[in-house]
C-alpha cells in the first residue's frame, strides 16, 4: 500500500508540475514501473548488505568455536545462538542456519547443508566457501584454517564497502538535493507567476518542451545514481 501511495502521489505532482492537466496522469504506468523497479533495487541491495554482514559474523563465529575444540557441527549450533544475540528473529541469514542445523540433527552432513543453504541464498561468496569446505571436510583437509581465512577476506571486503559508503555520503547528499532541486524551482514558479507559466502548460510547443525536460530530469537522475553507485 505504500508503494501504490508513493506511485499515484508522485504521478500526481508530476502532472501538475509539468502539465497543469490531468493528462499528466498518463505517467502513472511508467512512474508505477520505474519507481517499483528503484524500490526492489534497493530493497535487494539492503539485503544482499545485510546478508554479507550476517555471514562475516557466522564465519567469525563457526571458527573461533572450532579454534576452542567443538566439533563443526556444534560450531554452527553457536553460529545460530549468536546471529540471534546479534540481528535478532529478523536476521536474513537465520532462517537458512537454522535449516542447516536441522538437517544436521537429522544426520545430513554439514557440508552437504550448507552447500543447500548457499544455493538458496543464491550468493557468490557462501557457494564458492560451501566449494572449500566442502572439500576440506571429505578430504580432512585444514577447514578449520579456509573458514578463518574467509572469515578474515569477507571482514576485510564489508570494511572497505562501509569506507566507501562513507566517502560517497556526501555525494549521495548532493544528488538528492540536485534531485528535489529543479522540481522545487518549478513548483515556486508555478506558486508564485502562475500567469507568467500558463504558455507552457496550455500551447503545444511548451507541452513538447515541458516533456522533454521531464525527460532530461528523469536522465540526469538515473545517471547521478549510476556515477555514485559504486559496489564491490
Amino acid at each position: 500500500m505504500i508503494l501504490v501511495g508513493e506511485n499515484i502521489g508522485i504521478t500526481l505532482l508530476l502532472a501538475w508540475l509539468f502539465y497543469d492537466s490531468t493528462f499528466g496522469l498518463i505517467l502513472l504506468p511508467v512512474v508505477w514501473v520505474l519507481n517499483s523497479r528503484r524500490r526492489k533495487a534497493e530493497q535487494e541491495e539492503s539485503w544482499e548488505r545485510q546478508l554479507q554482514l550476517e555471514y562475516r559474523e557466522l564465519l567469525i563465529s563457526v571458527s573461533s568455536s572450532l579454534q576452542t575444540g567443538y566439533s563443526v557441527e556444534h560450531a554452527f549450533e553457536e553460529a545460530e545462538r549468536s546471529i540471534v544475540l546479534l540481528y535478532g528473529k529478523e536476521s536474513v541469514l537465520l532462517p537458512g542456519l537454522r535449516r542447516l542445523n536441522g538437517q544436521v540433527r537429522l544426520r545430513v552432513p554439514v557440508e552437504k547443508a550448507f552447500r543447500e543453504m548457499a544455493e538458496e541464498y543464491g550468493s557468490e561468496d557462501l557457494l564458492d566457501f560451501a566449494v572449500i569446505f566442502g572439500f576440506g571436510k571429505r578430504l580432512g583437509g585444514g577447514y578449520v584454517q579456509n573458514i578463518k581465512d574467509s572469515a578474515r577476506k569477507i571482514s576485510q571486503r564489508v570494511e572497505l564497502s562501509q569506507e566507501i559508503r562513507t566517502c560517497i555520503a556526501e555525494k549521495q547528499l548532493e544528488l538528492k538535493a540536485m534531485t528535489v532541486m529543479p522540481a522545487g524551482i518549478l513548483a515556486y514558479m508555478r506558486l508564485s507567476a502562475g500567469e507568467y507559466m500558463k504558455p507552457v502548460y496550455h500551447a503545444l510547443p511548451g507541452i513538447v518542451a515541458m516533456s522533454a525536460a521531464l525527460i532530461l530530469y528523469a536522465g540526469s537522475i538515473w545517471l547521478g545514481k549510476k556515477i555514485i553507485n559504486i559496489r564491490i
